[in-house]
């Protein structure tokens, strides 16, 4: 049964890690599935590559690091107000801009390098009046919260479940659920105040105990797989 929440996006993400960690050209990524200079960039030198531009509502970042390589999808800096929650907007709007990038590039990936590793995270919050109104959400999520003088709540569950696409592959479905606050300084009035969220972190990923590499040929589905592991467990809650 879907819950009431509605959640909202901070960041969306995929995560890719090649095998043998075998090295990448984050420059030809960009440019093929990007087109356009980036406005941001961070190397350190054979530790990261990083280069950001604004896109659709928000900003897409490549990161490549040793052994792994990300797209995220996560706020512009002025939308980042340090009085408001870092939102991009709703995960049913928002949620397609990573999913068809991610296609675009998974189904050329075997043209550049092997996966062993794949995963799909957001991190997702809905913004509420009051710590109790959003201990109440989560509940809806995790029935066996008890709300009787409860604080700094944080509950992280990892359920395992076997991929449909890829025979024998087992699956990591993390997820993270607490309550954050955001103070605020009300100048004006000489006085603090604080903003609340339910909060929803996602890690769907497949396992690093798999031996070999990922079929090429089935990553689109496999990521859409991970994608919709997800959904579920932001709709349904903590299940099996």
């Amino acid at each position: 049964m879907s819950k009431n929440t509605d959640w909202q996006v901070e960041n969306l993400r995929i995560t890719a890690f090649p095998e043998n960690n075998a090295s990448v050209s984050a420059s030809a990524m960009w440019e093929q599935y990007i087109g356009r200079e980036p406005d941001e960039t961070q190397t350190q030198r054979g530790k990261l590559d990083a280069r950001g531009i604004e896109y659709k509502n928000g900003r897409i970042f490549l990161i490549e690091q040793p052994g792994r390589i990300e797209w995220r999808y996560l706020t512009k800096p002025d939308d980042a107000d340090s009085s408001e929650f870092p939102i991009i907007g709703s995960l049913e709007q928002e949620l397609n801009v990573i999913v068809d990038l991610s296609k675009k590039w998974l189904n050329n990936s075997s043209d550049m390098f092997r996966l062993d590793r794949l995963a799909f995270g957001a991190v997702l919050l809905n913004p509420v009046e009051s710590m109790l109104r959003g201990y109440k959400n989560l509940k809806e999520f995790l029935p066996f919260l008890n709300l009787d003088n409860l604080s700094d709540f944080n509950y992280q569950v990892n359920r395992r479940r076997d991929s449909r696409i890829v025979e024998g592959l087992p699956i990591n479905r993390l997820t993270r659920w607490s309550v954050v606050s955001l103070k605020l300084d009300l100048i004006q009035a000489g006085v603090a105040d604080l903003d609340f969220a339910s909060r929803l972190e996602l890690d769907i990923n497949t396992v690093p105990e798999r031996i070999n590499s990922l079929p090429s040929e089935k990553l689109v589905n496999l990521f859409d797989e991970l994608v919709q592991m997800g959904l579920e467990l932001s709709k349904k809650g903590d299940i099996e």
